[in-house]
């Protein structure tokens, strides 16, 4: 494999692009770095990235094994170097650009939760034994593995990048922008995905297998390949917080975290501008209702009860 057929793989793979066998390749590499080893010298690097794409030559090839290289720390810089370097040259590690590539692994300390903030402003809670293996951040998409563990992802909107969700063993999740909690039990071949706010897509290699809204979990059975989908009695609640964001914009957000539909009668309301902080446990009644009073006009329930619409 030449150095540029490496670039287009690991490209494929962060564009959604990829088969299952070469995003399995590709997630080997993930999976087996760590953080807590020193890295190479700045003359080995060039021996790592000849290195590299010997080993992924041969893990692309059937019926090798997983590459060996001299200690984990080379499989650590590698994958940086190759990630890094080969494909996306000087992006920064969890830096505000709409291009930035993040390689890392993230776990939870002594038993406690943890919480980040990714680039786009997206924010993950991270669970007991939650681990978190990469984040990657390109024009077209955002996406982050959860190796082990729990994780609830509150998911800043964004039409045009869509965020997904690797929980092992080809079961993903594709967002716009919601809020939900996936669990990935990998001992017993098992994983759970819980929709807090809006709607998300569950894959597995590829193949869709369930569409959640708010209050759906979803059951994935690795050993059985079966899904099962229950709705919750209780949903966990977030934020709904705007500062100076405009009517459209706002309205926009609640279409999402409900998954309803609001139409402004007079088209001039969406340049209303608001700053309010609501909780998605109230009914999208009430939060209409609110922002209705404030700006001294209406909204009245559609033909369809997931819709509205607001007029003067």
């Amino acid at each position: 494999m030449t150095e540029n057929q490496a670039k287009e793989l690991l490209r494929k793979y962060l564009s959604g692009e990829a088969t299952p066998a070469e995003a399995s390749h590709v997630e080997q590499w993930f999976r087996q770095l760590e953080t807590d080893k020193p890295g190479p010298s700045i003359d080995q690097k060039q021996a790592i990235r000849q290195q590299v794409f010997v080993s992924l030559q041969q893990a692309m090839t059937k019926g090798t094994s997983k590459p060996r290289l001299a200690g984990r720390w080379w499989l650590r810089a590698a994958a940086a170097l190759l990630i890094g370097s080969a494909v996306f040259g000087a992006y920064q590690f969890l830096q505000p650009s709409s291009q930035s590539l993040m390689t890392a692994a993230r776990r939870t300390q002594n038993e406690q939760p943890d919480t980040l903030r990714l680039a786009d402003g997206t924010q993950v809670e991270l669970g007991t034994r939650g681990r978190i293996d990469y984040a990657a951040s390109t024009k077209k998409i955002r996406r982050i593995r959860l190796s082990q563990g729990e994780a609830f992802f509150n998911v800043k909107h964004d039409e045009q990048r869509p965020f997904i969700v690797d929980a092992g063993s080809g079961l993903s999740i594709k967002v716009l922008g919601t809020s939900f909690t996936v669990r990935n039990h990998a001992n017993d071949g098992a994983a759970q995905v819980e929709v807090s706010t809006g709607k998300v897509a569950v894959r597995k290699n590829g193949r869709l297998i369930g569409i959640l809204t708010r209050g759906q979990r979803l059951s994935y059975d690795h050993k059985t390949e079966r899904a099962t989908v229950v709705q919750l009695r209780e949903v966990r609640s977030i934020m709904l917080s705007f500062s100076a964001s405009s009517l459209g914009n706002v309205l926009r957000e609640l279409e999402y975290a409900y998954n309803i539909r609001i139409t402004l009668a007079d088209t001039r309301l969406s340049q209303l501008k608001c700053t309010a902080n609501f909780s998605s446990a109230q009914a999208p009644e009430d939060i209409l209702d609110i922002l209705c009073r404030l700006h001294h006009i209406s909204f009245k329930t559609g033909s369809d009860p997931a819709s509205f619409e607001i007029y003067p």
